[in-house]
């Protein structure tokens, strides 16, 4: 579970913590990841470390606790639903790039509200020019972060994918999800789209 906030040190984990109760009472163990955001280290590359590290970490907890990290599924709200495609998609992540070669990969992901074209979301100033400050320019200035971040060019993942938007959420419009489903159609993705 990856918490939004437009990657922001003003959030952490600690607002998922209803949701992440919530699916524990089911009995479904959850893993409710932090990390550096901006105004704390956080940013490219810091934050894509952190997310890369703390799934990979996963998988060792599993081991020690008796679960099976081969069963998982990533989710993430907002900048945590960019952050959560991302963290499926580290497969496909060049050597040298923050995230590469995972040792670990879900069997589904979930995007709620999430920020997921990169580009349009810096191009609509979403979250007062968020993305230009997490990602740390504009993309005619540095087009590869946006490609290796932006989830509608990481497809296919080649897993089942959830996204999830409301057409009333003015924080983050629901056309990122329609821009993400087109692109996950495209690619011939095993995508689900509800608005």
């Amino acid at each position: 579970m990856i918490h939004g906030g437009w990657w922001c040190s003003a959030y952490n984990r600690s607002i998922e913590i209803s949701t992440a109760t919530d699916l524990i009472n089911r009995g479904i163990p959850v893993w409710n990841i932090d990390y550096r955001s901006r105004g704390n280290g956080g940013g490219w590359p810091n934050t894509f470390y952190d997310v890369g590290n703390a799934t990979d970490l996963l998988v060792s907890v599993a081991n020690q606790t008796g679960l099976s990290a081969s069963k998982t599924i990533v989710t993430g709200h907002s900048a945590g639903g960019e952050l959560s495609l991302w963290a499926a998609s580290r497969f496909k992540q060049p050597d040298g790039a923050p995230g590469a070669n995972p040792v670990w990969r879900p069997i589904a992901a979930v995007s709620q509200a999430g920020a997921l074209d990169m580009v349009d979301a810096y191009e609509k100033n979403l979250g007062n020019n968020a993305v230009y400050y997490f990602l740390g320019c504009a993309p005619a200035q540095c087009p590869t972060r946006y490609q290796h971040t932006s989830p509608t060019t990481l497809v296919p993942l080649g897993i089942p994918t959830l996204v999830v938007s409301g057409y009333n959420d003015t924080v983050v419009p629901y056309n990122q999800a329609q821009l993400y489903n087109a692109s996950a159609v495209r690619a011939h993705d095993n995508v689900t789209t509800y608005l």
